[in-house]
Order: structure tokens, then sequence, then C-alpha cells
């Protein structure tokens, strides 16, 4: 299936990247999505959560990005994630984002 992993270049980058991959209605066949170290934070993981593009989503990588819990949560509640069966993310960041 179709995958798609994306650098950033600037300090807002992760963050318009996810916000173009959710809003990409030619992406709506997309399996695998690698935003790892690019500083996508609580505000692209909302984006992401809301795409209704996303549906048909497997492989979910987010590690060492700047999401905290409301992040987390925003992917977590959305139904992006029903259909994602590997969800990456570095444990070490995401309890940084909890304490």
């Amino acid at each position: 299936g179709l995958w798609l992993s994306c650098e950033a270049r600037g300090e807002d980058d992760g963050d318009r990247l996810a916000t173009a991959v959710a809003v990409s209605p030619g992406l709506g066949s997309l399996r695998r999505l690698t935003l790892h170290a690019l500083q996508v934070t609580d505000a692209g993981a909302r984006s992401l959560a809301a795409s209704p593009y996303l549906r048909r989503l497997r492989e979910l990588c987010l590690w060492w990005n700047l999401m905290t819990a409301a992040g987390w949560k925003a992917l977590a509640d959305s139904p992006v994630l029903d259909t994602v069966e590997e969800l990456d993310w570095s444990v070490g960041q995401l309890m940084s984002t909890l304490r």
C-alpha cells in the first residue's frame, strides 16, 4: 500500500506537514505514515485526528515529537486510530509529556 515519510526543515514544519497530510484527499489510500522527529505538536495531532482521509491507515509512526498527553488523547479518541494496527512512538518522550 501507499506510505509516506516526511522530513521537516523549520520549527513549525511538523505541524504544517501533519495538517497537509490530514487535508489531502489524494492520501485516502495511505497505509503507513511516518512523521518522526518533526516537532509535531498537539495542533498537528489534532489535525491528524480530525482527518476524514486517514481512515485506511494501518501504521502510524510519531516518535520524538512535541505532543503532550492532549495530542495523544486527540489521536486515541479519533476514528483515525480505529484501523491502525501499529502505533510507533517513543515511550520516553510520551512518559515525559505525562509528568
